[in-house]
């Protein structure tokens, strides 16, 4: 309860026992007891004004406290270089940062999948349908934030340390569901990453760890129509690279590969986004 609500029972209870005792007394002990009593009361109502006092500033207090800003989660940008850097370390590059060149991915065939279906060849039941794009959360609003918007700029993505000491780049989605579907709805996300094998053609570097990761995709606040798997939390499914280091990943093209299911209709899609990787945590 607020002090400001509250009376002190002590000075209440003191001028009420002055003034009953003056009933029963003289003229002038009659004055002197309402005096008490108008001191008893003034004293209450001090108490009271400045409990109040105290309760506004503590209110105050809290409200600056709730305003101070919150330092971001996103790193650093990477200093304007000139001469190309081989790898970036714990800094954002630029799309148009300066790095040697390095091989594309060559285009392999897409004979790799994290999906399962209860099919005889085990191919899915239904062409393709699922439109849906690649990224991972912004660390600061949990917002999906795509790999690639267009554009001459290069689409850099950072390897990540994971919690158990391995590396992985983020895989989130935002996916296009039919009206009706419920504000959360469960996906299934496989994903894994290519690199040229050196001899024209391309290898398998990182996979999503269980095949497929059943994740729990939220509609977005904005326009209607879009669910997305991307959250502060958890930025995305980890597709996790072979080598727990960054050294053979930083500054090189990979393809990330990543399909979507949805389980109940068997609604499914698969993007590939080429990426060019920076290191996050200088492993």
């Amino acid at each position: 309860m607020s002090a400001a609500r509250w009376i002190p029972r002590s000075a209440a209870l003191s001028a009420w026992l002055v003034l009953a005792g003056a009933c029963a007394s003289d003229p002038a002990a009659k004055a002197a007891a309402a005096d008490a009593a108008g001191a008893a009361a003034d004293a209450a109502a001090n108490a009271v004004g400045d409990a109040a006092k105290g309760d506004a500033a503590a209110a105050a207090d809290a409200a600056g406290q709730d305003a101070a800003p919150v330092p971001s989660k996103k790193p650093p940008a990477c200093p304007v270089n000139s001469a190309p850097v081989a790898c970036f370390h714990k800094c954002q590059p630029a799309g148009n940062a300066a790095a040697p060149t390095v091989a594309s991915v060559p285009q392999c065939p897409n004979s790799y999948t994290g999906l399962t279906w209860a099919t005889a060849d085990g191919k899915p039941a239904q062409a393709a349908s699922l439109a849906f794009s690649v990224g991972r959360a912004d660390p600061d609003t949990g917002a999906f934030v795509p790999y690639q918007v267009g554009g001459a700029a290069t689409p850099w993505a950072p390897i990540v340390e994971g919690v158990q000491g391995g590396v992985h780049v983020w895989a989130a989605v935002r996916v296009a569901l039919p009206a009706g579907t419920p504000a959360k709805v469960v996906l299934e996300v496989a994903g894994h990453a290519l690199m040229g094998d050196g001899a024209g053609g391309c290898k398998v570097v990182a996979t999503e760890l269980v095949g497929a990761s059943k994740v729990m995709a939220v509609a977005e606040p904005g326009p209607a129509g879009w669910w997305t798997n991307a959250s502060k939390l958890v930025p995305g499914v980890p597709v996790a690279f072979e080598q727990n280091v960054a050294t053979p990943y930083c500054g090189q093209w990979v393809r990330l590969v990543v399909e979507v299911r949805e389980p109940k209709s068997g609604a499914w899609g698969r993007q590939t986004v080429d990426l060019r990787q920076w290191d996050l945590d200088n492993l």
